[in-house]
């Protein structure tokens, strides 16, 4: 019999599978456990992570190119749903919220983009949650906008389109000004993230 330990106060589980390669249930209490023979430690899952998903490119509805940042936070609820969802559920997980943003952006002029992160953080959510929770057994517990900037075509070369967008979307001066000088930025501080998926 193999032994393995779980660590009190450790926010993880271990899956373990048979030696066919089939689920065989997870470890979560804390202390040591006997592994039977025919199962084996596969994985050891951290079951709430934060995190941050960089760069994700969109187009908004008045055809202004931005680069979204967001910092998210979820917790894995079905094991087993999660560890056979794909060979790296949790890239597979961070593509559906990228490909939402990337939808929720889109049906969105520029000006309220940069006006509301809030409005799209919700929106982002409400379009992601069920399909992380269905496909890969997550919990999409928070999301927020952690930064806007205009692409780096737009910032190189800022021309009467883009302001157009701006003014056609009632934008004042001041947020055209702000926007054209900082790249739409504006951070916001997040916990350090975590490793969701780890080999053992």
């Amino acid at each position: 019999m193999n032994t393995l330990l779980v660590k009190n106060g450790e926010d993880a589980m271990i899956v373990l599978e048979t030696r066919g390669g089939k689920f065989a249930g997870v470890i979560r209490d804390p202390g040591f456990h006997l592994i039977a023979p025919w199962k084996k430690a596969v994985s050891r899952l951290t079951t709430q992570t934060f995190n941050s998903i960089d760069g994700i490119g969109a187009a908004t509805q008045d055809k202004a190119n931005i680069v979204v940042s967001v910092a998210m936070e979820f917790q894995i609820r079905d094991a087993e749903k999660y560890h056979c969802a794909a060979k790296q559920p949790y890239d597979e997980a961070v593509k559906e919220i990228r490909n939402a943003a990337k939808e929720i952006v889109s049906g969105i002029g520029l000006a309220k983009v940069w006006e509301d992160r809030a409005y799209i953080a919700r929106k982002i959510h409400a379009a992601a949650a069920p399909v992380l929770a269905e496909k890969f057994g997550l919990a999409f517990e928070d999301i927020n906008v952690q930064q806007i900037s205009l692409s780096s075509h737009c910032m190189s070369a800022p021309d009467a389109a883009l302001n157009k967008i701006l003014a056609d979307a009632a934008a004042t001066p001041d947020i055209v000004a702000d926007a054209m000088d900082k790249g739409l930025e504006a951070g916001i501080s997040i916990r350090k993230p975590l490793t969701l998926r780890k080999r053992v």
